[in-house]
């Protein structure tokens, strides 16, 4: 079987009789600044059911991990995925200005495959800098997007290990300093499929979640707040209702 595969199951609304495997496997390691990252190939693969017995089709090559399949006419289908890589850059001046650190910044793309063919051609990508995806809610056309400050262990600078970094709420000294360091909700519009950012202001707050969507609302968890339910109907609007 594929290592380290996952099962992405009720989200192939081409054939839901069937379901897609998602799984990676590691190519080589690259080498940068004495510093080793493995590389990994990212797989999709469909599986159906035939006389009895699970069969897998032909695996398709994507950039990243398997988000959502879903279709956008007869023979054809779209694929959401993200991935993420790392890029060494100098500390702010504002958290000691020395030494280096790894960034990780992630990336959502889309693509359109053919059913017949094997292979996905990429539509369109979008880079998110210094963040990490907290939650990806899609909802028919609709993506909304929960993003937190990057966040890294420690750097070193003058051969001390200093921990903390750009994603240390200890940095913020300010009411603008801090609602840089919360979550940012964002939507993306997929209707012409692109990535195309419909919204996206901070949140002021962290570690909130996107539960889910039912009936066109959107129900996002605040900490120590409870459940806010969002209307996004027009998504450059976004209201809270309740």
């Amino acid at each position: 079987p594929p290592p380290l595969g996952h099962i992405l199951t009720g989200s192939d609304t081409v054939d839901p009789k069937g379901f897609y495997l998602a799984y990676r496997t590691a190519v080589g390691t690259y080498t940068k600044n004495k510093q080793a990252f493995t590389q990994y190939r990212y797989f999709a693969q469909r599986w159906d059911k035939s006389t009895g017995a699970w069969s897998g089709g032909a695996a398709v090559n994507l950039p990243g991990r398997l988000v959502r399949t879903w279709s956008n006419g007869p023979g054809s289908r779209l694929f959401l995925t993200q991935d993420h890589f790392y890029k060494e850059v100098p500390v702010p001046a504002s958290s000691g200005g020395e030494g280096t650190y790894w960034q990780s910044d992630y990336r959502l793309n889309l693509l359109r495959g053919v059913a017949a063919d094997a292979k996905a051609e990429l539509l369109d990508t979008h880079h998110f800098v210094d963040m990490y995806l907290r939650d990806l809610v899609p909802d028919g056309d609709k993506l909304y997007v929960n993003g937190g400050p990057g966040y890294y262990g420690g750097y070193y600078g003058g051969g001390v290990s200093v921990g903390g970094g750009r994603g240390d709420i200890a940095f913020a000294t300010t009411q603008a300093d801090w609602q840089d360091y919360s979550d940012r909700f964002m939507i993306f519009d997929l209707s012409k499929l692109k990535l195309t950012k419909a919204y996206d202001q901070r949140t002021a707050t962290y570690n909130a979640q996107l539960m889910g969507v039912y009936q066109g609302k959107l129900f996002v968890n605040l900490p120590g707040d409870g459940i806010l339910v969002v209307d996004a109907s027009n998504p450059a609007k976004p209201v809270g209702q309740q």
